[in-house]
Parts: structure tokens; sequence; C-alpha cells
């Protein structure tokens, strides 16, 4: 039984091979449509072109481009220490009008105002502090602004080098089915 079993694995391993490697036979000697020679033979000989007196054509050099970037560093961190600095007093004045007594809501509502709203609504006696917060919101308004201005910048776009394709061999592994031998064939075209 062992050995039927090994033959029919054997027989049917033979047969998948035989097939892989026939079907690209078979598609070559097809009666569906004309047959082709092999690329290789129906390449014309390319001859040498006929010597001119003008110089070899140039490609045109890739002209330059106006493209506006943003500057995108700037862009972030403005939007960072803005945000914080003017987030941290629209937090301080809803507070300090929910608090009533802390502060007049006057000046609680001054805190509001961007970049002056600090050194206008903040405690007296820290007026260093309050203009120091008001600088940091201008300075991330700034970058922020500048960074969204971005520049033009001149940019070249050069065609890129032609690819070259190299085609690997083919190889196709076939059974090898004669009178008295038997087993596989690698058949390769380079």
């Amino acid at each position: 039984m062992n050995a039927l079993v090994r033959r029919w694995v054997a027989l049917l391993t033979l047969a998948f091979v035989a097939s892989a490697g026939l079907r690209p036979a078979l598609a070559e000697t097809s009666s569906f449509g004309p047959t082709a020679p092999p690329p290789e033979l129906a390449a014309p000989i390319p001859s040498p072109p006929p010597p001119s007196t003008t110089s070899p054509q140039v490609p045109p050099r890739p002209q330059a481009t106006k493209v506006h970037r943003k500057r995108t560093g700037l862009v972030a961190a403005g939007a960072v220490i803005f945000g914080l600095s003017y987030g941290g007093a629209l937090v301080l004045s809803a507070l300090f009008i929910n608090c009533g007594r802390c502060i007049s809501p006057d000046n609680a509502l001054d805190f509001a105002i961007p970049i002056i709203g600090p050194a206008a609504g903040g405690p007296s006696h820290d007026s260093d502090l309050m203009i120091a917060w008001g600088a940091a919101q201008l300075g991330g308004a700034l970058m922020l602004i500048y960074g969204l201005k971005g520049e033009d910048v001149d940019v070249v776009h050069e065609a890129p080098a032609p690819r070259v394709t190299r085609r690997g061999p083919d190889l196709h592994l076939a059974p090898l089915l004669a009178r008295d031998a038997g087993g596989m064939v690698l058949t390769g075209r380079w």
C-alpha cells in the first residue's frame, strides 16, 4: 500500500511539473493567433547613424519654476507658543469672571484680548510678568504669521534618468520523457 501511494504522488508531481513546463511552450505554438519568431531573431540589426555635420541635439535645460512654500517649523512653533500663552489667558479670564471677587469683571475681560490683554488686565504688582506674557503671545503670533506667509522658491524639476530594465533569464523546468531515459530538463533563455 505504501509503495502504491508513493507511485501516485510521484506520478501527480510529474504531471504537475510537466503541465507547468509545457504551458509556455504551448502558448508559443498556439493555433489561436499568428505566431511570431522569437524577439531576438525578429529584431533588425541596428546600423550606425549616417554622419552629419550638425551637432547632436541637446535636450533643453529644465526651467526653474517658482513654488510657494510655507515655513512649517515657524508655523508649528508659532501655533504652539501663541496657543499655549493665549489659551492660558482665556482660561484665567474665564476663572476670574466666575470668581467675581478675585478681579473686577472689566479686568477679567481684558485678559481675553490677545497680546495686550495680560498687560492691560493683569494685576499691577505683577506687571513685568504680564508684559512677558503679552510678549510671548506677540512672539507666537508673529512666528505664525511669518511662517504662513512663507517664501517663493525657485525649483528645478529635472527629468529622471531613463530606467534601464534588464530582463533576467527565463528558466523552465520540464520532465524529460524518452524511450530509455527519464528525468528533468532545465531550459533557459537569455
